[in-house]
């Protein structure tokens, strides 16, 4: 539809649309059809809980924020950059919250019963950041050139304790019970 002022300004009403969207419009004297289209429905918003959780993620090192799927990274910038007010839908939530539950469901298979296979699994999902993760350069490099098999007791335990502190702190995963040996 062609941009028109008055339209413009009932839709951001509507809408709750940002300043911003009505300059991209009226920049490209276009306003999105599905905006007029009157099924139209706009994406549920996360709860605040939800929302809170959504923060948490920012200060995850070992978490590879634009890997996430389903989720376009812009999502996540715009959120941090708009103060907050950006739009976190319903769907962006059960997106994070399958990611967050591959991750500590990978986690606890290495928990239950520690192995390379089961370490190379974690470290090769997407959305883990290893160095990140690992937080120890020593560790980091053995699992790194492949020497699963060469790490000391100690570095052994590190990694047991650092993978459960993971597996506690991962936003969206509270109430899936943790497994240790």
């Amino acid at each position: 539809m062609k941009y028109n002022e008055e339209i413009a300004d009932r839709l951001k009403r509507k809408y709750n649309l940002a300043a911003s969207t009505i300059r991209t419009w009226k920049y490209r004297n276009h306003i999105p059809d599905r905006y007029v289209d009157p099924n139209y429905k706009p994406p549920k918003k996360a709860n605040n809980l939800e929302i809170e959780e959504f923060e948490r993620i920012y200060d995850l090192k070992y978490i590879v924020i634009k890997k996430i799927g389903g989720i376009p990274d812009y999502r996540f910038r715009d959120h941090k950059r708009e103060g907050n007010h950006a739009l976190v839908s319903k769907n962006d939530i059960k997106m994070i919250k399958l990611a967050m539950r591959k991750v500590q469901a990978s986690i606890q298979k290495y928990l239950k019963k520690p192995s390379e296979k089961k370490l190379v699994e974690l470290l090769a999902l997407p959305i883990i950041r290893k160095e990140g993760l690992l937080n120890n350069n020593k560790v980091y490099d053995k699992l790194r050139k492949g020497k699963y098999d060469k790490l000391t007791e100690e570095e052994h335990n590190y990694l047991q304790q650092r993978l459960e502190n993971i597996a506690s702190e991962l936003p969206f995963t509270k109430n899936i019970e943790l497994v240790s040996k």
